[in-house]
């Protein structure tokens, strides 16, 4: 074993071996010191000016990474965290909550990145006693890392239930998610506008919205922003489908809301506005059947990308 500093209960500058903490209710340093391999050295320069028994001494673990030992579960002076250690692997493993596992560093000669030792340049002057201790390992204490977590995410409008992380209104039907990419879009400040049904056979409006917003249930029970929100004329917009073909024809809904509103958005913008469908890629077919005032798109996004038609 190799003490560095004082040897007392708890350990202040003895880094290198750790302790066996289920031997009693509070053993003492020396008796539940951990003993590993290790290589040390020490120099000394004697007398250095009027700094006494100056000396530098270096070493190197060479046993594998040993952490505190608690003990095991049930054992007579085995602390509490044992027991929290074992309930945990144990519920992980019958309900998939707990603890996942332990995750402890390779043996150093396995790998030279998890090699731990020091550096100590100590001596004394006059009646004081002087040292400089630089160590390079990792902790001996456990501690937990997030690995998944669950939470209850629902449209407080809709109620249905939305992705982790995910807000706004949610997608009707099996519509993809839009939701990741308007919050993606959120945080670069790209601003954000939803669509109104204003009236049966009339095109939709569009009214600014920010994730946080307030909104009301519209027709065909689809979340939409208040009249209190400015209303707004997109240059892109996410057109929802049923299916899409190879050419940039869609299948909607049937209600022609969005081939109105792309016909009256591209007469009054000078055609400069962009119809992006939104859709999985499993919704591809081979061709959709046209009317004479369906609207072409202009790109297509799924899980797999975005792509433009020619």
């Amino acid at each position: 074993t190799i003490v560095w500093g004082k040897t007392e209960l708890f350990r202040s500058q003895d880094q290198f071996n750790p302790q066996d903490l289920g031997l009693s209710s509070l053993p003492s340093l020396e008796e539940s010191r951990v003993a590993l391999w290790s290589l040390r050295g020490i120099y000394s320069l004697y007398d250095v000016g009027p700094f006494e028994d100056v000396r530098i001494e270096a070493a190197l673990l060479l046993d594998q990474y040993q952490p505190l030992d608690f003990g095991r579960c049930g054992e007579p002076y085995a602390p509490d965290q044992s027991c929290t250690l074992a309930a945990g692997l144990f519920a992980h493993g019958l309900l998939g909550i707990g603890l996942a596992g332990q995750i402890l560093p390779e043996a150093p000669w396995d790998d030279p990145d998890d090699f731990e030792g020091g550096l100590r340049l100590e001596w004394r002057w006059n009646r004081l006693s002087f040292a400089l201790t630089e160590w390079v390992g990792f902790p001996d204490i456990p501690h937990l890392e997030l690995l998944q977590e669950y939470t209850r995410n629902v449209d407080l409008v809709s109620g249905r239930p939305r992705r982790l992380g995910s807000t706004g209104s949610c997608p009707t039907g099996s519509e993809i998610d839009c939701l990741p990419l308007l919050n993606r879009l959120t945080a670069a400040r790209v601003p954000l506008c939803l669509p109104v049904v204003a009236a049966p056979d009339a095109p939709l409006l569009f009214r600014r919205w920010l994730p946080d917003d307030p909104l009301v249930t519209g027709s065909f029970g689809i979340s939409e922003p208040t009249d209190a929100a400015q209303e707004v004329s997109p240059q892109v917009v996410l057109v929802p489908m049923l299916a899409f073909d190879r050419q940039g024809q869609r299948l909607g809904y049937g209600g022609g809301y969005y081939d109105r509103t792309m016909a009256a958005l591209r007469t009054d913008g000078g055609g400069a506005v962009i119809a992006a469908g939104a859709a999985l890629a499993g919704q591809r077919v081979d061709s959709c059947p046209q009317g004479p005032f369906d609207q072409r798109l202009d790109w297509i996004v799924t899980e797999d990308g975005a792509r433009p038609f020619a």
